[in-house]
């Protein structure tokens, strides 16, 4: 082999790490669920709860998820099966003033 295809080989050895972890990303983002409000693919989980409450006099667990569109920047709350809506400053609290 000449040196030149050794100089792409090791630069491509070398590169290769970044590569992945781009493509990696772009995955992830083309897989992210998607959201029926917008029909776009954006819907990304800010933050996960997991509590324990009281029922009836017993401790039982408890869990709840905040997600925001990417796409259209709606907020959602996921807690015990069903969907509610989340005001802009609620995002903000549980997403650590994190840009979604």
């Amino acid at each position: 082999m000449n040196t030149l295809m050794w100089l792409v080989l090791a630069i491509l050895l070398v590169l290769s790490p970044a590569i992945l972890y781009k493509l990696f990303g772009f995955l992830i983002t083309a897989w992210r669920s998607q959201w029926l409000a917008c029909g776009m693919r954006g819907l990304k989980c800010v933050n996960f709860i997991r509590a324990t409450i009281e029922v009836d006099g017993k401790r039982t667990p408890d869990s709840w998820s905040y997600y925001v569109c990417e796409k259209c920047g709606a907020g959602f709350k996921w807690h015990r099966g069903l969907w509610s809506n989340i005001s802009e400053q609620e995002i903000r609290e549980v997403s650590g003033g994190r840009p979604y």
